[in-house]
Parts: C-alpha cells; sequence; structure tokens
C-alpha cells in the first residue's frame, strides 16, 4: 500500500470492526516502512468513544489490528510504543479543537509515543464539526 488511513467512523463498528479480520494485522505489519498510516479522528461526538482520550484511540486501533500477528496482543490492551508506531504513525486533524468535543486531546503523549500528529486547516467552514471532503482528501493525497 502506499497509503493506509484509519477514517472517521463510528470508532469499534466502524473502524475497530474492519481491523477483525484475520490477517489484516499482518498486511498492515507487511507495508513498506515508509508507508504513511493515518488516522483521521471523529469530529463532533461519537458515543463509542466516550471518555477516551487521543492516545487511548491510537493504542485501541494497534491493539485490535495487531491481535492476529502477536499473541501477547490477545491479553494486553496497552501495545507498546513501538507497536503503536508500526501501526499508526501520523494522526491527522483540523487545527481547531472544538471540531473533537469526544475525545480528550492528549496530543503531547501521542506525539511522546512516537506519532506524528499533523494539524491543518480541515474544516468545513459551511458544517458544524465537519471535516470538507476535498481539504482531507487533498491532505491525505499529499502523504503519497
Amino acid at each position: 500500500a502506499d497509503l493506509i488511513v484509519y477514517p472517521m467512523g463510528s470508532f469499534y463498528t466502524s473502524v475497530i470492526a474492519n481491523l477483525l479480520p484475520r490477517g489484516v494485522g499482518r498486511i498492515l505489519l507487511e507495508s513498506p516502512a515508509g508507508c504513511p498510516r493515518v488516522y483521521v479522528p471523529n469530529t463532533g461526538v461519537d458515543p463509542e468513544q466516550f471518555g477516551m482520550t487521543l492516545s487511548d484511540c491510537v493504542r485501541t486501533i494497534t491493539h485490535y489490528a495487531l491481535r492476529d500477528v502477536d499473541e501477547e496482543m490477545k491479553e494486553t490492551m496497552t501495545p507498546s510504543d513501538a507497536d503503536v508506531c508500526k501501526v499508526v504513525n501520523i494522526v491527522l486533524m483540523d487545527v481547531d479543537d472544538g471540531n473533537y468535543p469526544g475525545i480528550i486531546l492528549d496530543v503531547d503523549v501521542v506525539e511522546n509515543i512516537g506519532v506524528r500528529v499533523l494539524r491543518l486547516d480541515l474544516a468545513d467552514i459551511d458544517a458544524v464539526q465537519c471535516l470538507h471532503p476535498r481539504k482531507l482528501t487533498e491532505a491525505l493525497l499529499s502523504f503519497c
């Protein structure tokens, strides 16, 4: 793959559900080391993320992505920083924290894990707490 994207959507029933089929984690790990692995957090409020921090989201994605690859991952919900960076290496967000009322933005923790947090002007000025499709697409394609 040239680009892996964990998109916005209901966190468990959309994003995580796509990581559950056997073999997905192995494919993620077999992608070239330089392949951007981008998480785009939900804007607005997702009840499936109640009480979660941004770092919780990144670690949860990693946990479920690697469950069929790493036996220890089945037992722990806290993957190592090195494991996280193999699954998610960029978080792409709008510059306005107000677009993310549903999660606690512990950006410093995510960056300390080794994941780059990229803040760009992605908001759709015509819709509350929404990203503009063209701006998001252009930002994602810039990684290729």
